[in-house]
């Protein structure tokens, strides 16, 4: 069994990618919500971070992290035509 689950990392939304640090120390996560999330592994209450308008229509929307940790990338989709991604 896993030591944490989150269940509601997302508000129930589906999370679509997951990226640890380098150091392990932190968790990226994608959600069907339009957010990326960072979280302590170690204290997982509340996200670190909430970055949000990041549109996701589809189950393949990503989430990366740079070599060094200190960016986190997050792939978007939007319609043809009905916006910025």
């Amino acid at each position: 069994r896993p030591d944490v689950v989150m269940r509601t990392a997302h508000g129930g939304n589906e999370v679509t990618g997951m990226a640890y640090s380098s150091n392990g120390r932190m968790l990226a996560t994608r959600g069907d919500d339009d957010t990326v999330k960072v979280w302590d592994v170690r204290r997982t209450a509340t996200p670190l971070r909430v970055y949000s308008n990041c549109p996701s229509l589809f189950a393949t929307s990503n989430v990366a992290w740079s070599p060094d940790n200190k960016v986190v990338c997050c792939g978007t989709s939007v319609r043809k035509g009905t916006g910025v991604g």
